[in-house]
């Protein structure tokens, strides 16, 4: 089973971070461009409901596995095949407040087969997948967050 982690600290709080990303449906934090739909009339936060979109490889399907407002996480899975040739594949994404700071420490981690290449396919999915996604966030959150007054 190959691991795949990537975390990041944003200076944005855990509330607000959380508020951007809870929903299954609302994939547009991540950069996801194409409309995203959740099947069958489901709530976008219950367990089972399955997040559909158009990747650049053809139509992704999702499902949710876990969703935790009290612990600001939820875990997925692939309904369709996976990406880069993954198999049992589960991730999760987690904020956790910084204490110090009104900042958050976000984190993405995933588990999965993908044969012998699964350490060099957990290295990209870091590199090219989680921290391009995290990068997204903390830009959307930017965006959303009014700027601050000089002198304030």
């Amino acid at each position: 089973m190959a691991k795949a982690y990537f975390s990041a600290i944003l200076p944005h709080d855990a509330a607000t971070t959380w508020a951007a990303i809870r929903s299954f449906h609302d994939y547009a934090w991540a950069g996801v461009k194409a409309p995203v739909t959740i099947e069958d009339d489901r709530s976008p936060t219950d367990i089972g409901a399955v997040r559909s979109f158009e990747g650049p490889n053809g139509r992704v399907r999702q499902v949710l596995l876990a969703h935790s407002d009290d612990d600001r996480c939820y875990s997925y899975a692939f309904v369709s095949a996976a990406p880069m040739g993954m198999r049992s594949f589960r991730s999760t994404i987690r904020v956790a407040p910084v204490t110090e700071s009104d900042a958050c420490f976000v984190e993405w981690s995933a588990e999965f087969d993908a044969g012998d290449g699964g350490e060099a396919t957990a290295r990209r999915l870091e590199r090219d997948g989680f921290a391009v996604w995290i990068g997204a966030l903390g830009s959307c959150l930017d965006q959303a967050t009014p700027p601050v007054a000089p002198g304030s």
